[in-house]
């Protein structure tokens, strides 16, 4: 089945790719977005919601991807406890 994309372009579309999964009856299953590239790095690649205005909430404040390692800030907060 083709993707069902939103009505509107909410400023999201220069990230993300939106599109629907479908269960195994054919029915619209959730609401997804993956990543494109050059969008930032530390951003998680795909997002899933129940509907499409839990995931513009996620795409306007996307979760970490997973194995990056430690924020920016958590490492120096790390190296300033081990300096002192």
């Amino acid at each position: 089945m083709p993707p069902l994309r939103p009505q509107q372009d909410d400023g999201h579309a220069r990230f993300w790719s939106v599109w629907r999964s479908y269960d195994d009856a054919g029915q619209p299953a959730a609401w997804c977005a993956s990543k494109k590239a050059g969008a930032p790095a530390e951003w998680a690649p795909t997002l899933h919601a129940r509907t499409l205005a839990e995931l513009e909430q996620q795409m306007s404040a996307p979760p970490r991807a997973v194995r990056l390692g430690p924020s920016p800030e958590a490492l120096a907060a790390h190296a300033a406890g081990m300096c002192s």
